[in-house]
């Protein structure tokens, strides 16, 4: 969590006009009243990322910043500019950079580098080696660690300095060494970068099916549409097409010549033609998970249902009265699915 305080000149709270929102309490310059609380309007994103910072105003190009020291016209530091929030595109800074080669991490400010093998690199010079641009994502701040009321243990927050904290403040290093504390404090979240679209290609497996094992739903639907039904759906790796039946597969598998399907039984009535597929062309539904007796049930109860099939898995599909459904196929042949393409995933 992040949380900042207030600067109040009277009595008053949040009535009084002269109060505002900082980081830290030198930020309240001429002003006698800092506090900070867990509740208050300064905690919570929201709130601190409308905060005021300062502005190297001097400087050729002018960019908004934390603290005095990344200006090279220091003297020239604008503090609480009007145009200025850690949410600005012109805010850059400073950083704790190794003397060695000049790698190192986004600070707040020069009292961040408190190891002797670093030292402070102001905004104006540029970024780490191994950094881009000092953005408010990449600043790693410090934490807070602040007693709880009546119980013991400790409410952990992210602080710029101690010049912000109530309790004990931990530095960025013993923030990250701190277990009670389970992630760096950032002064902002980085921001979401959506991925590229993925763009699906598949191959056509012509007068074939894809094999019926992988079946995820069936679709009443034209060629086009299955494809893009297909691309939706992310356990979709292959879809099969023909007489405006859409059919779906978890499987990259296809039927191809010579196989048999020893695994599928197609009943018409009490008629049972085992080790066989029922037609593919008259396929009206498809359910999984349906055993024998709930998939033969689900065929009764509907005018239209003529023939079922079952396979493994406890795959159910059900096929339309007619003459197409009454032809079984105990292995593939030449034209046994001429009126079928199946589509895989490459």
């Amino acid at each position: 969590m992040w949380k900042g305080g207030r600067c109040s000149a009277n009595a008053g709270g949040w009535n009084n006009a002269d109060s505002y929102c900082a980081f830290e309490s030198t930020s309240c310059s001429s002003i006698t009243s800092w506090s900070s609380s867990l509740g208050s309007r300064c905690s919570g994103r929201e709130n601190t990322n409308g905060i005021k910072i300062g502005r190297c105003s001097g400087d050729s190009t002018p960019f908004c910043t934390s603290v005095k020291e990344n200006c090279a016209a220091p003297d020239s530091f604008d503090e609480r500019h009007p145009d200025c929030t850690i949410t600005s595109d012109s805010t850059i800074f400073g950083s704790c950079v190794k003397k060695s080669d000049e790698t190192g991490d986004c600070v707040w400010g020069p009292n961040d580098c408190v190891d002797e093998e670093t030292e402070f690199k102001a905004a104006h010079l540029g970024p780490p080696t191994n950094i881009v641009k000092c953005e408010s994502f990449r600043v790693k701040t410090g934490a807070c660690a602040k007693e709880k009321n009546g119980i013991s243990g400790h409410i952990h927050y992210c602080v710029i300095s101690s010049k912000g904290c109530t309790g004990q403040f931990l530095t960025i290093k013993e923030a990250n060494l701190n277990k009670n504390i389970k992630k760096t404090c950032f002064l902002l979240p980085e921001p979401y970068t959506p991925p590229e679209p993925v763009i699906r290609i598949y191959t056509k497996h012509k007068r074939t099916i894809c094999h019926p094992d992988g079946t995820l739903q069936f679709e009443s639907v034209s060629s086009e549409e299955c494809e893009s039904k297909c691309d939706d759906l992310f356990s979709c790796k292959a879809y099969q097409v023909g007489m405006n039946k859409c059919i779906l597969f978890s499987e990259l598998t296809f039927v191809e010549k010579g196989d048999k399907f020893r695994d599928y039984n197609c009943f018409e009535g009490k008629k049972k033609n085992d080790k066989a597929l029922c037609d593919p062309r008259g396929i009206i539904k498809f359910q999984k998970d349906k055993l024998f007796k709930k998939c033969r049930k689900k065929c009764k109860k509907m005018d239209q249902c003529k023939t079922f099939m079952t396979g493994p898995g406890s795959n159910c599909f059900l096929f339309e009265k007619g003459k197409k459904s009454i032809n079984v196929i105990k292995k593939k042949e030449k034209k046994s699915f001429q009126d079928f393409d199946c589509y895989t995933l490459d």
